[in-house]
Formats: C-alpha cells, sequence, structure tokens
C-alpha cells in the first residue's frame, strides 16, 4: 500500500462520526481541581459530533455540576445539525428514554416508528416555529432561538438558511429501499473489497463479524437483537434531497470512543469479550444516560450552537456573549496543514482563552492527525526504511511472522505493515514537524506558549506504553492492531 492510499477515501466526505476517541477536554482533578466551584467555560471551535462536550460533562467531578457554558460550533451544517437534534432530544426526555433516541439518531441508519414520530411531532415543532417566525429576517444575519429546560438552556444562533436546513432535515421523507442502497453502496461497494478486508485482517474472527455486521445492517444494537422495529430512514445521515448516505465507508463508531474503556465497559452487562460492538452499543448508552442525569441536576447548565469557520467564531461570541472568554479551546484538528494551520488558529482561537491571571490552567488543545505523517514524508525514503527496519524488531515480538511461502500478501503482512505505525518515533517526528512549521514563531506572534506538560491529556493518548512483556502488553498491542486508531495522531496543549 503506498503512501497516499492510506489516505484514499470513498462516499461523502463528511464527518458525522468522530475518527479519533472523546476525551474530557477539563480534567479538573490535574487542573483547576476536584472540589472546584468555579463557573466553567468551554469553548468547541471545531467541535464535529458532541462526544467530547458529553465527556466533559460527564467527568465533572461531584453529585452536581456547576454552571457551564458549552460554546459548540462546526463548519459544517449537517454536524451542526445533528448536534441540535441531539442535545435538544437531551433535553425534552427522561434520561433513559432519551439516551436511547441520542444513541440510533447518532449512530443508526435506521430508526423505530416511535423514534421518528418524535423527530418528526415535538423536536421539530420546537424548529418549524422558528422558522415561522424568521420569514422575514434578513439572509446575512445570525438568528437566535433559545430554549429554556429547568436548569438546562439551548441557545442556537444560525443564518436563516441553516434553519431551513434544520427544518427540512427533519421534513424529508426517505424510503428504507432508497437509503438502504446508497448506505450499502458506500459501506459495502464490492470495488472496496480490497480495502475492506485490509481493515478485517488485522481483527480477530469475531471481530470481523461484528464489524461486517455493523457495516450490513447499519445499526447500532447488541448482536443478535431483533432488528424489525427499525423500519424507517434516520433523516439526519442521508441527503434530504438524493438520500445518498452522508459519510464514507471508513465511518465507523468504534473510532469515537476509547476502545478499552468500552472493552472494561461490557463487564457490567455481562457482554462476551469479543463482541465489540454490543459493549460499545451499552458503553454509549450507559454516558448518554449520565449526561442527560448531570445536565438536569446541574446548577447551570447552557449549550451555545453556531455554524460557522472557526475564523469567524470569534468575532460573533464577541458581540453575542459579551466578550466571553474561556477555560478551556478545543479545535480539534483545524491546525493541520490543509486547514486553518496552526498559526491562523492561535491568532483567531487563541484570543478566545482566559488570560494566566484569570485562570492559570486556561489550555487550548489542538489535535495533530497528520503531523507525523507529514514530517516521515519530508525525512524521505532513508528515514522511513530506517524505521521500519526499527520497528520491525519490537513488531516480531508481539507477532511472529506467518508468511506463506505461496502467498508473499498474505493477512500476516498487512498487520505487520499495520502494525509498524505503532512503533514508530513519534516524538522526533512531531519535533521535526515543529521546526517546519515553526511553532516558536506561530506561538510567539500570538502571545501564547506550549505547555511543558499536558495536563488535560497525554501527549500521543493512543500509543502504546506498555513495554513487551509487561503485563497486559500483548493485549494493548492486539487491541491497537485491530480496533486502531493508532498512535500517530498527537495532542498539544497551549
Amino acid at each position: 500500500m503506498s503512501k497516499d492510499d492510506q489516505f484514499d477515501t470513498f462516499g461523502h466526505l463528511r464527518y458525522l462520526w468522530g475518527n479519533v476517541p472523546a476525551f474530557d477536554i477539563l480534567n479538573l482533578p490535574k487542573n483547576e481541581g476536584a472540589s472546584s466551584d468555579r463557573e466553567l467555560r468551554l469553548c468547541f471551535a471545531a467541535s464535529g459530533d458532541t462526544r467530547n462536550v458529553i465527556e466533559s460533562v460527564v467527568n465533572m467531578p461531584g453529585t452536581q455540576v456547576g454552571t457551564c457554558t458549552c460554546v459548540i460550533n462546526d463548519i459544517d451544517q449537517v454536524v451542526v445539525c445533528r448536534n441540535v437534534v441531539i442535545l435538544l432530544i437531551a433535553v425534552l426526555l427522561p434520561p433513559m428514554e432519551a439516551a436511547d433516541l441520542m444513541l440510533h439518531v447518532w449512530y443508526s441508519g435506521r430508526i423505530t416508528p416511535g423514534m421518528l414520530e418524535f423527530l418528526k411531532g415535538p423536536l421539530r415543532s420546537l424548529i418549524a416555529d422558528v422558522v415561522g417566525k424568521i420569514k422575514s429576517k434578513k439572509d446575512d444575519i445570525l438568528l437566535s432561538k433559545t430554549w429554556t429546560f429547568g436548569p438546562r438552556e439551548v441557545s442556537v444562533r444560525l443564518y436563516k438558511s441553516q434553519w431551513s436546513f434544520l427544518l427540512k432535515t427533519l421534513d424529508s421523507h426517505h424510503e428504507v429501499s432508497e437509503t438502504e442502497k446508497h448506505r450499502l453502496h458506500v459501506m459495502l461497494n464490492p470495488s472496496r473489497l480490497d480495502h475492506q478486508e485490509r481493515h478485517l485482517c488485522s481483527q480477530t474472527p469475531a471481530g470481523r463479524v461484528c464489524s461486517h455486521r455493523m457495516r450490513e445492517t447499519g445499526i447500532l444494537a447488541p448482536f443478535g437483537s431483533y432488528l424489525g422495529q427499525f423500519q424507517h430512514s434516520n433523516p439526519t445521515l442521508f441527503d434530504a434531497d438524493t438520500s445518498e448516505w452522508l459519510q464514507q465507508d471508513s465511518a465507523d463508531p468504534i473510532n469515537s470512543w476509547p476502545i478499552e474503556a468500552v472493552q472494561s465497559s461490557g463487564m457490567n452487562h455481562s457482554i462476551p469479550k469479543k463482541d465489540q460492538y454490543s459493549r460499545l452499543y451499552f458503553y454509549i448508552r450507559d454516558k448518554l444516560e449520565r449526561f442527560c442525569q448531570r445536565t438536569a441536576s446541574a446548577k447551570k447548565l447552557l449549550f451555545h450552537l453556531y455554524c460557522m469557520n472557526a475564523v469567524d467564531l470569534p468575532v460573533h461570541l464577541n458581540s453575542n456573549l459579551e466578550s466571553m472568554k474561556f477555560d478551556r479551546v478545543e479545535v480539534a484538528n483545524i491546525v493541520d496543514v490543509g486547514y486553518l494551520g496552526l498559526q491562523k488558529t492561535l491568532q483567531t482561537c487563541g484570543c478566545l482563552l482566559k488570560t494566566s491571571a484569570e485562570n492559570p490552567h486556561a489550555t487550548l488543545i489542538a489535535l495533530f492527525m497528520n503531523a507525523t505523517h507529514l514530517a516521515e514524508m519530508n525525512l524521505g525514503d532513508a528515514y522511513s526504511k530506517k524505521s521500519l527496519a526499527s520497528a520491525m524488531k519490537t513488531i516480531v515480538k508481539f507477532a511472529p511472522p506467518k508468511v506463506s511461502r505461496s502467498s508473499p500478501s498474505t493477512a500476516a503482512i498487512v498487520r505487520t505493515m499495520a502494525a509498524k505505525e505503532i512503533f514508530r518515533d513519534l516524538d522526533h517526528l512531531f519535533t521535526h514537524y515543529m521546526i517546519l512549521t515553526d511553532f516558536n514563531k506561530a506561538s510567539r506572534e500570538a502571545g501564547m506558549s506550549m505547555k511543558a506538560t499536558n495536563t488535560v491529556i497525554d501527549a500521543w493518548p493512543l500509543r502504546l506504553w506498555k513495554e513487551y512483556g509487561e503485563p497486559g502488553a500483548q493485549e494493548a498491542f492486539d487491541r491497537l492492531v485491530a480496533w486502531g486508531p493508532w498512535g500517530a495522531s498527537g495532542m498539544l496543549s497551549g
């Protein structure tokens, strides 16, 4: 597989499900303190889905969430539409019922009649009321609507066309036969068989069955569940006009949550160890129910949703939220080359952060998904060959080669090539990337500095930290190879 093939895509180039595991952007015990009762302000400047919002709220210490404001923005109106729907479900329904509906709207291609009735009934009426009232408004101004449910407040600020898109999504009618044809065209396309099998060959036999079943059914549910009640298309996952599936064939809900935590949670529900998607189902459902419970008992919890380019967000926040500054600003991977880049991100989003005098723990968190790959490409083939030779010394310990003489392209080789990603010298590569992109200049001009030690999330949260022979090392290796994503995505705190 060439380096270009690593980034091969098929389907809609959208990210409706996170492709790196959720994390708590606060991590209060390591920062302000678990007993801190200060008002917290969090900004998700390029949020993608709401998994980090949910993780951060659920992990707030104590029996009651204090006063917290979450600004949630993304440039993709499909993503924002789904975030609005999911958060409104969370505040409109009792926790257990809300969690089930949130999960299936989030991850299932089909939903039940009762779920669709709620989306097109109580939830739609909230949006339709707004759209009806803004018909005479100008197209180029943000239009705000705030719904209050006890201590919870959901405030949505969109342009008129975006409000209309939200309503159109809920009003869309799809034939299940048509949406399933489009979904399977992406998720099980015969032309992508090699891509699918390369993904499956690194998994256990049971893992392959579970993974293929998710692609085949498109419904996140315990293995063996009766799915006959899922009779209607999920309107948030298909194009309102064409009924096309709005994702790539690499989209997989298992990439959105920490796999080790998913595995551990399965024991609470007596789920077999190898049934990963059943464990994922219960893990997410429990997480969402806990989120709904915590929001209902919060002192005050405010969600402000926007749909715009992150570079425009500070201007609108200054005009709408009285120059609000934040304890955390999470910018995802817009720092990557090809998006805003580091310098522009720090200059535009860094100003949203509280000063060290206001909060010495205030942090901007960035994800560098492509940095190590770009650094290795810049270092050239000689470095890559040397790096592979070094990695192979460790790989053969975890995965002794079983190469067939009759077939040089065996699954074992594919698995070995996948494993090499785990053992690259990430620190060296990232240091080289910092020089290439002049980190020092970017941070200096933005008036910021990189933390000496990350206190929100590890610099390499997906790295294999155990040495061969240590307890749990083989299991961690097998888990990373089978399910990924590998450790080359780096987190930076500033």
